[in-house]
């Protein structure tokens, strides 16, 4: 079993243009194995899904404590509906991760990687509402269950250590 670290570079673009993305893959400590350049289409729907799903949840009521009233109310639409929102916006996601045009950088990461190997993804992006996407459920990770998440800035600096 090795230990991959895997970086998805979502540079330059928009959600109504596209964006520019770089993955690279390498086992943890070595130069990387794969580099390769793709271009994820646009995708308008996703920000207006992610704020129908951040005002559904935002609106699903949380009682701290029991209260007797007058009508039975229950919240059970209120989570429907944040259910719903989180489902479109989910397979919305799945949806412009799988397109034509990104299809061969997808391929490349299934067919480098292993599922029993431990899988360290960075997305890698300036983009904050990049940054806000549940990228842990898209389906592309739904394989490897020694696979983490994390949110990343594009550039960094490794410190020296003394």
């Amino acid at each position: 079993m090795s230990v991959y670290i895997v970086s998805l570079k979502i540079a330059e673009g928009s959600f109504d243009t596209g964006f520019s993305v770089t993955l690279q893959i390498s086992q943890e400590g070595l130069p990387a194995e794969l580099e390769i350049s793709s271009q994820l289409p646009a995708a308008p729907q996703i920000p207006q899904q992610y704020n129908l799903w951040q005002t559904a949840y935002l609106g699903v009521k949380r009682v701290a404590r029991l209260e007797s009233n007058k009508a039975f109310i229950t919240n059970y639409s209120r989570s429907e509906n944040c259910d719903r929102a989180a489902f479109k916006l989910l397979a919305s996601m799945n949806n412009w991760l799988d397109a034509d045009s990104f299809r061969h950088l997808k391929e490349r990461f299934l067919s480098k990687l292993n599922p029993v190997d431990e899988i360290r993804i960075l997305i890698q992006t300036e983009n904050i509402l990049l940054q806000c996407l549940p990228w842990h459920l898209v389906n592309w990770f739904e394989p490897y269950t020694k696979a983490e998440v994390a949110l990343s800035k594009p550039s960094y600096e490794k410190e020296k250590h003394s």
